[in-house]
């Protein structure tokens, strides 16, 4: 009982969490729309072919997680509360890089005619904060989750999220120039920390 009380707490945190990044991360994509785009090429199709599968297994188990049982794999207690931290913790960096960047956020590659280069609250630390906050968000949600379906297809998402990190820095270095280029060479590109 004790088990299945842990287990539904998680699932209850994840919808939670899961449903205000979507609505936060919709609201902003409507709000800040009018940049001029970069085109991602191969990439964007790249990240929906693995998009809609990943939403589908994860649509699932939230749902009813013994639908997908036969991946899981035991995942002790201790290791699904450092779970919850890690996806809990990568929710608030989500949210956390979103306020930081402000209006130069964008859903799409993007630049606005006043574009500048943020080197601010997590982008003080790394050059990619949202891209990295993917990496610990699939990690927490397969300790919460035990399931591999859900753990490898995410990975497989963000993976292909985190692809276009080398479009993206294409186009600030064409549109910033010399700023974003020394911004580069004193951060890492997903690792917090300063570059060796």
């Amino acid at each position: 009982m004790h088990q299945m009380l842990g287990r539904h707490a998680l699932q209850l945190n994840m919808w939670i969490v899961l449903v205000a990044l979507g609505c936060y991360q919709l609201y902003l994509q409507w709000h800040l729309r009018g940049g001029e785009g970069f085109k991602e090429g191969f990439i964007k199709n790249l990240q929906v072919l693995t998009g809609i599968p990943a939403l589908v297994f994860l649509g699932v188990y939230l749902i009813d997680p013994t639908e997908i049982g036969y991946v899981f794999v035991h995942i002790p207690h201790l290791l699904r509360l450092v779970g919850l931290v890690l996806f809990n913790g990568a929710g608030l960096l989500i949210v956390w890089s979103h306020v930081t960047l402000g209006r130069f956020w964008s859903g799409d590659l993007e630049t606005r005619a006043d574009h500048r280069v943020i080197d601010t609250g997590p982008y003080h630390y790394v050059r990619h904060p949202l891209y990295a906050s993917y990496l610990y968000m699939t990690l927490g949600l397969f300790l919460m989750t035990g399931n591999w379906l859900v753990g490898g297809s995410m990975l497989l998402y963000f993976t292909a999220v985190a692809a276009r990190c080398g479009k993206e820095e294409e186009m600030l270095l064409s549109r910033l120039g010399a700023p974003y280029a020394h911004y580069m060479r004193r951060t890492n590109r997903f690792i917090f920390g300063k570059v060796r």
